[in-house]
């Protein structure tokens, strides 16, 4: 039976494992997704099916890409300054459970998580995938405004310089695009 709840640093390893099999994959991935679970004002959302992790959705305070991209950070600080931005960290739904509605009800959840804890905005970096699929492009609708879209065709190209590897890309260097999104919430 599906059901949601926040996350805890006892789901780690399960999602350490989507995270490895549907984002991207490096040695720090359990340590990077532990820090921001520590991070005051994280923000995670799961959907388990009886014990199952099936769905997650986490944000942290702050503007953070994968990897660092100044120019970018730069232009949304000016942009909205001295707002309260979150930035989407983990957004999956194991493809066996999609269409049932769990992003929806999950999205919905996450975003008044997100302005209980006084975030104004939700930055998204939103993976533009070889084939031209955008993952969790659709959930969108459920958060709030949509104030900016930036659109990168080589948003992942130094992916390999981090000690990461993309799951459609990989062995070889991403040549995955982004789409930066900014979304009043």
């Amino acid at each position: 039976m599906l059901h949601y709840e926040k996350t805890t640093l006892q789901d780690l390893p399960e999602m350490a494992d989507i995270f490895r099999k549907f984002l991207n994959d490096g040695e720090g991935v359990e340590d990077y997704l532990r820090s921001g679970m520590q991070t005051p004002g994280y923000v995670g959302v799961k959907c388990m099916d009886d014990d199952k992790l099936v769905a997650v959705l986490t944000a942290k305070p702050g503007v953070e890409f994968t990897y660092p991209k100044p120019e970018i950070s730069e232009k949304i600080a000016q942009l909205w300054p001295d707002k309260r931005i979150y930035t989407g960290e983990m957004v999956t739904v194991l493809p066996a459970y999609r269409g049932r509605g769990i992003a929806k009800t999950m999205t919905l959840k996450w975003a008044e998580a997100m302005r209980q804890a006084g975030g104004e905005y939700l930055m998204l970096e939103l993976w533009d995938k070889k084939n031209g699929d955008e993952p969790a492009s659709g959930m969108l609708k459920y958060i709030g405004t949509v104030e900016a879209t930036w659109n990168f065709p080589d948003f992942y190209k130094d992916l390999h310089k981090y000690g990461m590897s993309c799951p459609d890309c990989a062995p070889g260097p991403c040549t995955c695009g982004a789409t930066v999104v900014m979304v009043k919430l």
